[in-house]
């Protein structure tokens, strides 16, 4: 890549999407799309509510590059009612 080009290449756009691993949970995100520095990670909210009388389960988080889709990242985490 050329060096003066090179300093307005310096973020990415990434696509979320969250799911749970029981039906009985529904997972929601204020917005599908961040833009993120190169290098710098961000705190993304996922909403989950409970909707039954499912217990304990787990919630994943997917980043997906725009510019780059087989550039993914993922983040488990456990949830209970």
């Amino acid at each position: 890549m050329d060096k003066p080009l090179a300093k307005y290449f310096v973020s990415d756009i990434y696509r979320l999407s969250a799911q749970t691993g029981d039906p009985s949970w529904a997972a929601q995100l204020r917005n599908a799309l961040v833009a993120i520095k190169a290098g710098d990670s961000i705190t993304v909210d996922v909403y989950v509510a409970h909707q039954g009388s499912g217990g304990r389960s787990s919630v994943t988080l997917k980043a997906q590059s725009e510019s780059d889709p087989t550039k993914t990242g993922t983040a488990t985490c456990s949830i209970e009612p």
